[in-house]
């Protein structure tokens, strides 16, 4: 089946959760595996040349994609938003967890 520009963008507008909206954008515009995208850092993102460098893919090769100007503004905006080392507050739910428990 293949999708139309307008499904595959609903899909990826469907989580509330910004984050979450990005990592599909991120799969889908680059054709990301999802460990390729788990593995993703800002000094993999190469915007003056718009490349975003796939370091372990597949038989643990590293490659280079084309990055989407529409994907770089996102991107930024999560960076701004939430930079490194940027942490949330606990939430209730695990902060009642005891160390080591998953």
């Amino acid at each position: 089946m293949v999708l139309t520009k307008k499904q595959v963008w609903k899909i990826i507008c469907t989580p509330g959760n910004f984050k979450h909206r990005l990592i599909l954008m991120t799969t889908y515009a680059e054709g990301l595996r999802a460990s390729e995208v788990i593995a993703l850092k800002p000094k993999h993102i190469e915007s003056e040349k718009m490349l975003i460098k796939v370091e372990g893919g597949k038989g643990l090769k590293s490659r280079y994609n084309m990055l989407s100007v529409k994907l770089l503004a996102e991107l930024r905006r999560y960076y701004r938003k939430y930079p490194p080392g940027y942490h949330c507050k606990q939430s209730h739910h695990n902060a009642s967890r005891r160390k080591g428990d998953l």
